[in-house]
């Protein structure tokens, strides 16, 4: 946790350190309840600066699906403030309802296109490694 905040320039604080590892360690996406339930006591404010600063420096990604609450998942560690794109697709398990990232490759079904496609984000339902 400590060189991926240095490494993005944000201050090193417990309270930031304790929701980046709380986000890293999940092997999938996470919601804001879930980390507001892990924390235990803490300011919801100050939780809130820490996740918009975390998608702002390219340490997160969130992931929208409708009806579902936003989630929030570790990102490469090449993406940046100016440069945060990701290329997979989202699977949201039908059984446990957790969303994962899977990397796919980008020339499997995007480039079966005339249009310049620069970064996609699919989302998709089915049953995950761990349900199986």
């Amino acid at each position: 946790m400590k060189s991926i905040l240095k490494r993005k320039n944000i201050s090193e604080t417990p309270f930031r350190k304790s929701v980046l590892e709380i986000i890293s360690d999940s092997s999938s996406a996470v919601s804001i309840s879930y980390i507001e339930n892990k924390l235990g006591e803490y300011n919801r404010v100050t939780l809130y600066r820490t996740i918009k600063t975390f998608l702002e420096t390219g340490i997160i990604h969130s992931i929208s699906i409708a009806g579902e609450d936003l989630r929030y998942a570790m990102c490469e560690d090449t993406c940046q403030q100016d440069n945060h794109i990701h290329n997979h697709l989202h699977l949201q398990c039908t059984q446990c309802n957790s969303v994962y990232c899977v990397d796919l490759p980008a020339d499997s079904f995007i480039n079966k296109s005339n249009h310049l496609i620069d970064s996609f984000e699919v989302h998709a339902k089915g049953v995950c490694e761990h349900c199986q």
